[in-house]
């Protein structure tokens, strides 16, 4: 097999983009602290601004303004504790850089989870999802995710920019199938997620970047196992370190209102830094 070399980065990014498919957007209230899968939880904390950002918590997670950025705690087992971003007219992407502090000691099941909406949608309406989640013993991490509706998804892998394996997987509304299997992704290293061209610069990597609707990129070259391939072919495994979803059918980015990010189980995640894509640029 042939590895990709990857270019040395001293600090990964972590640009996040996807929630459950038909997620409504409701926060549910919290009143007074309560009790939840063994934990006491307390009272979502008000909205924060971050990052020139209106951020609001979902669930029962609280905000917190620090010096090394946005701590987004209280994430634990409903699934719907995290952050909602509220996104300016013309973003396309929102570039996240965060960590996940306990990611050495996640137990099997947790998940970070990402989501966007588009501007002028009905509340209920959501690109597609895209979640990381924590394999039982040495797995690592498996990926799954979707265009929302039934739309087909492009699944891609990239090495340093390159695309190493391509395949379109068609959807069935609701449901979000694993993808593939990263083994040691580090995200307390931190990762990129959805900025859409990211650090590219390959030939071609602005025209793809168009149809990208979910992206996560790791710390480092991992090699990856493919799964759940069209036709019921065999697993396969390639070097990579980004996966895309991308619309076949769509040339031009869209418009978002917000971007949504949850977990499960994580504990808490840290935005050191966000930035919004506009129609035609990228985040670097």
């Amino acid at each position: 097999m042939h590895r990709c070399h990857r270019k040395l980065v001293v600090s990964a990014a972590f640009a996040l983009l996807s929630s459950i498919l038909g997620y409504s957007g409701a926060v549910p209230a919290a009143t007074g602290a309560r009790a939840s899968h063994g934990r006491v939880r307390a009272t979502p904390s008000a909205p924060v601004t971050f990052a020139g950002l209106v951020h609001r918590p979902t669930g029962d997670a609280r905000l917190e303004r620090g010096a090394r950025g946005l701590r987004i705690s209280s994430i634990w087992g409903s699934g719907r504790d995290g952050v909602r971003i509220a996104l300016g007219p013309g973003t396309t992407a929102l570039a996240i850089h965060a960590v996940v502090p306990a990611d050495s000691t996640l137990p099997a099941g947790a998940y970070l989870e990402i989501s966007s909406r588009v501007r002028g949608a009905m509340p209920a309406e959501s690109l597609g999802v895209l979640r990381i989640t924590r394999a039982s013993g040495e797995l690592g991490y498996a990926v799954s995710g979707a265009v929302a509706g039934t739309a087909p998804t492009t699944v891609a892998l990239y090495c340093n920019g390159a695309r190493a394996y391509q395949d379109i997987r068609m959807g069935v509304s609701g449901v979000a199938a694993e993808l593939a299997r990263v083994p040691h992704p580090c995200l307390v290293c931190g990762s990129n997620l959805n900025d859409a061209l990211g650090r590219s610069s390959r030939p071609g990597s602005r025209a793809e970047g168009a149809s990208v609707l979910l992206r996560w990129q790791w710390s480092k070259v991992q090699t990856v196992t493919v799964v759940g391939r069209p036709g019921g072919a065999q697993d396969t495994t390639v070097d990579a370190d980004e996966i895309r979803l991308m619309d076949p059918r769509r040339a031009r980015p869209r418009q978002l209102s917000e971007l949504i990010v949850r977990g499960r189980n994580l504990g808490e995640v840290l935005i050191e830094s966000e930035t919004p894509v506009h129609a035609g640029g990228s985040a670097r």
